[in-house]
């Protein structure tokens, strides 16, 4: 009796586990997979973007990328991925792209872009043709705004296509990095008490600014560009980029200085190797018990360390 009574007690208790998942959602922990870097241009950005998830990029036909709607230099970090993806020789055969936000310049001339909004209620037509380029084995890359791309967000775009599609799609959403506390009424989307948050975004907007503010006693030079890779999830990642004209903090710790072009990673980008311990994440990257973070390297598969 009393095993019936357990099981009873068990099947009742994960029953309201999932009912509040359900109801509240979980919200994923962020593994830092690039401390703050800095960069000479938007593009190289882009280009360390590429080699950073050049396993995922070359496997997967879909890429979702969102930038923020007031972006002065977000696209070109786009344009640049674009580029050096062509240039290795896993170039998108076709770009999506909302014609409503500022636009990547100089991309490869064998790539089709076709302006198309997928951010309305209706996406039924966007859905069919990216279902029929899928079936002809075209690499799309999907780019709209940073809210349509973010897993953190339940109902937008990504989330429609994993459900048309039926299976997870790797997106990399883009944003401002606010650099001390008078940057943060810039953000976007804004973070606000739900009360307030009339279009469901504020998730988003509170872990930009949250992200944003763990940097504030860093000493980053605002001369030059800076960015910041966070994973939420095994297909979520999150950029965010200041530009040189976006401010500059005062502190006791230096953020990494990469030389990244076009050419491969530089050894000033990817932290030292560690001695390998107990692997316990999975993914494009690593993280083991020492708590340091690395990336693998597309061509071969070690455990590396990963922050």
């Amino acid at each position: 009796m009393k095993k019936i009574y357990y099981s009873v007690g068990l099947i009742a208790f994960f029953g309201v586990l999932m009912t509040l998942i359900v109801q509240f959602g979980i919200k994923a922990r962020a593994i830092n997979i690039m401390k703050p870097s800095y960069f000479s241009t938007p593009e190289e950005i882009g280009a360390v973007i590429f080699r950073r998830f050049y396993s995922e990029i070359a496997s997967e036909k879909l890429l979702v990328i969102g930038v923020p709607a007031k972006s002065a230099f977000h696209q070109n970090i786009v344009a640049g991925l674009i580029r050096v993806a062509a240039h290795e020789g896993k170039a998108f055969d076709v770009l999506i792209t909302d014609p409503r936000l500022p636009q990547p310049e100089s991309l490869p001339p064998a790539l089709t872009i076709i302006p198309l909004s997928i951010n309305g209620e209706d996406m039924s037509d966007a859905l069919a043709l990216i279902k029929s380029l899928l079936a002809q084995e075209k690499h799309i890359i999907i780019y709209t705004y940073s809210t349509m791309s973010s897993h953190l967000l339940v109902g937008n775009t990504v989330a429609r296509l994993e459900k048309t599609l039926k299976r997870p799609v790797f997106a990399i959403t883009t944003s401002q990095l606010s650099l001390r506390n008078d940057q943060e009424y810039s953000l976007e989307p804004p973070c606000v008490g739900a009360a307030r948050d009339e279009t469901g975004t504020a998730d988003l907007g509170c872990t930009i600014l949250q992200t944003g503010r763990s940097y504030y006693r860093r000493n980053l030079d605002s001369t030059r560009y800076v960015a910041v890779i966070d994973q939420y999830g095994r297909s979520d990642f999150l950029l965010l980029a200041a530009g040189p004209k976006e401010a500059t903090i005062h502190t006791d710790e230096t953020p990494v200085v990469n030389s990244l072009g076009v050419g491969p990673p530089t050894a000033d980008l990817v932290p030292e190797k560690k001695q390998k311990s107990k692997k316990y994440y999975d993914g494009s990257h690593v993280k083991n018990n020492s708590g340091t973070t690395t990336e693998i390297d597309p061509n071969e598969q070690v455990e590396e360390d990963v922050n």
